[in-house]
């Protein structure tokens, strides 16, 4: 798998790939809203970034996924499906969470702090052709 035609593959083989190059420790995690619940967490959390690099923004991912499936497997996006993606915990941690709406990725995440129920769908790492 793992040879999509365009930029960004978000691969979950585990295979090497000689047509594609791993950027970095970049990871993701694509994740289906089950549903809500009540909860009494309560914190701070570190702030979601708009770059991971010089290599990956927000913006190029969010226009990648808007325009195509950039998964190596089959996926339709689902009202508040969740995916994020980290810089696979470098010294500067940074990260950012894109949400399904409206029938369009955009920033941004469901709510945190043990409210809401997800179910992972996949996970993997980050490959550019």
């Amino acid at each position: 798998m793992c040879n999509a035609p365009n930029k960004l593959i978000f691969c979950s083989c585990t295979t090497k790939d000689d047509k594609a190059k791993l950027i970095g420790a970049h990871e993701w995690t694509l994740y289906r809203f089950i549903g809500s619940k009540e909860s009494q967490m309560r914190g701070k959390m570190v702030a979601p970034s708009n770059h991971l690099d010089s290599d990956i923004s927000l913006e190029e991912v969010l226009i990648e996924m808007n325009a195509r499936n950039c998964f190596d497997f089959e996926y339709i996006p689902q009202e508040k499906d969740s995916f994020q993606m980290n810089n696979g915990g470098q010294p500067d941690y940074k990260y950012f969470n894109l949400i399904f709406k409206n029938g369009k990725w955009e920033s941004g995440s469901n709510p945190g702090f043990g409210r809401t129920i997800l179910e992972t769908i996949a996970k993997g790492r980050l490959k550019l052709k």
